[in-house]
């Protein structure tokens, strides 16, 4: 019999390609077969393209193949792939073959958009994904749920994202040929290791009374994403932004500085609490960001060494996750009004809004260190006696320990290491002694084969026993019930 030919892909090619496409899939037992599969199609002589939907937003990556092989579209089962990727080398060829799946007559056609292509240059396409990381995931606020595209005339075009607590606006980035607002949804694909790249993006949007919904298509260097438009009002987001005349305290946070900062902060006390606080704390003399791990408990202290403060002394909290979004996307100029009041953090993408959360019980220190890009982080000398004073005891109970005939009757013998006689020299070659030790492996691998099959048979035994114990019972039973 024939078998059917099949198509290859590199394991180091289809890894970030299904992490991606895994992000348009719909999971479940009441997803149709057919959207449960990848679609495979060929293009030209040496790629070929895999497409994934969940009905309404299409997802395709181009991908070069190892056997260029010309052949009709077909399906491919998700999971079967995903699971041909364990363990696989990055070199490794991946089969693409159809194995009991549906026809590729049922699977969704993507919609086709014939537009003028709208041109997103690389600054731009990263100021969508700094927007992106702003943009809500509550279901009950579909509108936030992507990103805004603002066209201001001539003057260029802003990309807003926001939740209702942190705002991302970007600078105006000239953008031809939009003419009216739109909200790109915010697809979790595009965040992607495969397509989060900084390369052109092609836009085109298919509007107008011919339409029923409007429907986007944004192309990339090698895929290509399709679905439609979020409809609706986006909330007028200037009246949130403070103007710059109220601003009375800035802080300056170097690049390097900043990045120190997006590892430490996650593992600051407090992750737990709501809304994940830290402080950020202005002196007289030094700038510095709190946190604790409940209300009432003394805060730590990081003092940032290198940072610059001008202005009011302030302690704002903030959530931590939204004060390293703003470090990630290279905002180093911080603004503070208050403790009640939105602080705005600068950059050279644009600028992000970020709301304070309310913080109770008094803000007191209970140790500090000082932090920054080349410097290890030193506890503080009260903190180090405290610990000092809390594990000598058990150093000094387990010093004890080995001089006490307790432990002394508990410290097992070796039974497979043989002990060297005092006449015996001992081996000076490290290959003798790993051969004795592999033999001793040896020795105690059969010795537990042995011990196992032991244990098997005594069960097997007790089984047979048991058996035969309920057999005579059941002749009792029957016996009694003789009348003599």
């Amino acid at each position: 019999m024939k078998s059917t030919p099949s198509l290859a892909v590199s394991a180091g090619d289809l890894r970030p390609a299904l992490t991606a496409l895994g992000k348009v899939r719909k999971r479940g037992k009441a997803v149709p077969e057919e959207l449960q599969h990848l679609q495979v199609e060929t293009v030209g002589r040496s790629s070929l393209r895999l497409t994934a939907t969940d009905g309404e937003t299409f997802l395709s990556l181009t991908l070069p193949t190892i056997s260029p092989e010309k052949r009709e579209p077909f399906l491919v089962r998700f999971d079967r792939l995903q699971s041909s990727l364990r363990g696989a080398r990055v070199d490794e060829a991946i089969a693409l073959r159809p194995v009991k799946t549906p026809p590729a007559s049922l699977y969704p056609q993507c919609p086709i958009v014939r537009s003028k292509p709208i041109e997103l240059g690389p600054a731009a396409v990263e100021a969508f994904h700094h927007a992106f990381g702003s943009t809500s995931q509550d279901p009950s606020r579909y509108v936030l749920q992507g990103v805004h595209l603002d066209p201001k005339g001539k003057g260029g075009t802003r990309f807003i994202g926001t939740d209702g607590r942190h705002l991302f606006q970007s600078h105006l980035f000239p953008v031809k040929g939009l003419k009216e607002s739109i909200i790109l949804p915010a697809v979790a694909a595009l965040a992607s290791p495969a397509l989060k790249k900084a390369d052109t993006w092609k836009l085109r949007l298919s509007q107008g009374r011919k339409c029923a919904s409007p429907i986007f298509q944004i192309q990339g260097a090698n895929w290509c994403l399709t679905g439609k438009l979020i409809e609706g009002n986006y909330p007028t987001y200037q009246q949130v932004i403070p103007p710059d005349s109220g601003f009375k305290a800035r802080v300056t946070i170097p690049v390097d500085l900043g990045n120190e900062l997006i590892r430490v902060l996650p593992g600051l006390p407090g992750r737990k609490l709501s809304n994940h606080p830290v402080a950020l704390r202005l002196a007289e003399s030094s700038v510095s960001v709190l946190a604790r791990p409940t209300d009432s408990a003394p805060c730590e202290e990081l003092i940032l060494s290198s940072a610059q403060k001008t202005g009011e002394n302030h302690t704002v909290f903030v959530n931590r996750d939204y004060l390293s979004h703003a470090l990630r996307c290279g905002m180093t100029k911080i603004e503070i009004i208050d403790e009640n009041t939105p602080m705005k953090c600068t950059g050279d993408s644009g600028i992000l809004i970020i709301m304070p959360v309310r913080s109770l019980g008094e803000v007191k220190v209970g140790h500090s260190r000082s932090f920054g890009p080349g410097r290890t982080e030193k506890i503080s000398e009260i903190k180090r006696e405290s610990l000092r004073s809390k594990l000598r005891p058990r150093r000094e109970k387990l010093r004890a320990k080995p001089e006490s005939p307790r432990f002394k009757k508990r410290t097992p013998t070796p039974i497979l290491m043989k002990k060297p006689s005092p006449d015996q020299k001992t081996a000076e070659n490290p290959d003798e002694k790993i051969a004795e030790i592999k033999s001793a492996l040896k020795v105690a691998a059969s010795g537990l084969a042995e011990l196992t099959a032991c244990l098997r048979a005594s069960r097997q035994h007790q089984r047979q026993t048991e058996k035969e114990v309920r057999s005579v019972k059941k002749t009792l039973r029957s016996l009694r019930q003789v009348e003599l």
